[in-house]
């Protein structure tokens, strides 16, 4: 049942019909890919500059370099996420003591 449907899915047969269903059978168009619907090939060994096509140019950048960052939790309150150079909390006043979680995280940036 199914393995004859997806015969004709990869197969691309002009068209399938499924029959083992309880419904009545529906019709699947599949169109093929003619050589017309395909993208156009261009010639670069041309020296003509008016027949080459412009290219869009992406510049490539350099993939971020990993960086450690020491952050740290409040014990006092649920405030996290500050950096370590950050003195006392900003949710309660209160300055970091050795009670206080520091997680090290590795970031790119």
């Amino acid at each position: 049942m199914i393995w004859s449907y997806l015969h004709h899915v990869f197969t691309r047969l002009p068209q399938a019909t499924i029959t083992d269903l309880p419904h009545k059978p529906k019709s699947i168009e599949f169109r093929s890919i003619e050589k017309d619907d395909q993208q156009e090939t261009f010639d670069l060994g041309s020296s003509d500059n008016e027949d080459q096509q412009e290219f869009p140019i992406y510049n490539v950048l350099a993939p971020k370099k990993k960086r450690t960052v020491y952050i740290w939790a409040c014990c006092c309150c649920p405030t996290s996420g500050m950096k370590v150079s950050t003195v006392d909390c900003p949710g309660c006043g209160t300055p970091r003591c050795p009670y206080c979680r520091v997680e090290k995280k590795t970031i790119r940036g």
